[in-house]
């Protein structure tokens, strides 16, 4: 989705100077409000509303448990998270909105994980988990990413956490015409 983004804001505004920054929630809304990056494609659920930030939400989608697609056989019943007590789990830490989405479906399901290891970013922790270290909760959009990598089965209904994802910039940058060639192409893009 992201190079999807990029693209068609390349072609709306050939002159943008754009700089990827990849990072937590709470790093990209710290540089956000410091003013050292532009805008940030974050999941915005959890977000509290401020009078200084615009939020458009573009999708949702839902946290999935995850494990090596050559583990087990794949089963199209929802996973009871009770079921896996005391399993190794490979975690983000509670910066990312998905590693504190996380501990809400295990808080949900009554159990603590036993933490086999912590990644600091999703695409080290899907290569852990393809690696057979552990299990994990993502969001189903990585199976778009390493498309039959991991086996991603629904978890049980009253354990299961939706994300929203929005594109965030700062009120005072509304007017820019590169803010709004941004926003303009992310909805294009995630419509």
């Amino acid at each position: 989705m992201v190079p999807r983004i990029i693209n068609a804001l390349k072609a709306e505004v050939p002159d943008c100077d754009i700089e990827l920054v990849l990072g937590s929630n709470a790093d990209l809304e710290d540089k956000l409000q410091a003013g050292d990056i532009d805008a940030a494609l974050i999941c915005v659920h959890e977000l509290g509303r401020r009078r200084h930030r615009i939020v458009k939400t573009l999708f949702d989608d839902e946290i999935h448990f995850a494990r090596a697609a050559d583990s087990v056989p794949h089963s199209s019943a929802p996973v009871d998270l009770r079921r896996y007590d005391g399993e190794p789990f490979v975690l983000l830490s509670q910066d990312f909105s998905t590693g504190r989405d996380s501990y809400r479906m295990f808080l949900e399901a009554g159990i603590t994980p036993r933490v086999a290891l912590r990644a600091n970013d999703i695409f080290t922790l899907t290569s852990l988990v393809k690696g057979g270290v552990g299990h994990a909760l993502l969001p189903k959009r990585i199976d778009d990413i390493y498309p039959g990598a991991l086996a991603f089965s629904r978890v049980a209904e009253n354990q299961r956490v939706i994300q929203t994802i929005g594109l965030c910039y700062l009120k005072s940058r509304r007017a820019d015409e590169r803010i709004a060639a941004l926003e303009k192409a992310a909805i294009a893009v995630t419509s």
